[in-house]
């Protein structure tokens, strides 16, 4: 991923087309890669995470989602901000059906850890995954997902992550 993003930085930058803002979130974006990047080498030679690593990670998540943030010239139109999406991600000409994966709104998640002798309870936000086919001739718009997710009328959860949710 730093690579990659270094590469398009270098690109771009080339064709005269990184402004100042987007340089600023380039170069946000490659230090977080970057720091979990250190993280992900402590981890597999179990090397100690410092306090002050923890709490950039557990604070530093505004880092990352200032990258997603509008343009200054951007405005953001009610019917964006809803989160629950859905791709299509196979036809299949023979059944005469499409396969969807979807997202839900977003869910709390406690998780718990035992790494460095520390076990303690974690917490953070996922969301909730969805696989389901619809006919050829229709396919589905994020428009018409949210609607159905707004009316409860979601597929059944899969079986490999049933048991994980609690009412």
């Amino acid at each position: 991923m730093i690579a990659l993003t270094e590469l398009t930085r270098a690109g771009l930058e080339q064709k005269g087309l990184l402004d100042d803002d987007v340089a600023g979130r380039f170069q946000t974006f490659l230090d977080q890669l970057r720091f979990y990047q250190g993280l992900a080498e402590k981890e597999v030679t179990n090397a100690p995470i410092s306090d002050a690593e923890y709490e950039s990670l557990r604070t530093g998540f505004w880092k990352v989602s200032q990258l997603i943030t509008p343009f200054d010239s951007e405005e953001i139109q009610e019917k964006d901000k809803k989160p629950p999406l859905i791709a299509d991600i196979h036809t299949d000409a023979l059944k005469g059906q499409i396969l969807y994966q979807a997202t839900g709104y977003p869910l709390i998640m406690i998780a718990f850890v035992a790494d460095q002798k520390t076990p303690r309870l974690t917490i953070g936000v996922v969301y909730r995954h969805f696989e389901l086919t619809g006919p050829l001739d229709k396919r589905y718009t994020d428009e018409e997902w949210q609607a159905r997710v707004d009316a409860k009328d979601l597929p059944e959860t899969p079986f490999f992550y049933r048991d994980l949710f609690v009412q």
